[in-house]
């Protein structure tokens, strides 16, 4: 399970450098084990 804030693999591209990436929320309304589950929000470098 990921929590918000956890760091997450590096994403890349090709021909692109590899850059971080964080869980920026979680969702309010879906729960998974008793927990809210996340969102991935991604950039769109490149």
């Amino acid at each position: 399970m990921a929590r918000r804030g956890g760091p997450l693999k590096p994403h890349d591209k090709p021909k692109h450098p590899k850059h971080p990436r964080a869980i920026k929320e979680g969702s309010k309304t879906v729960m998974i084990d008793g927990s809210t589950s996340i969102k991935f929000l991604m950039d769109n470098r490149g």
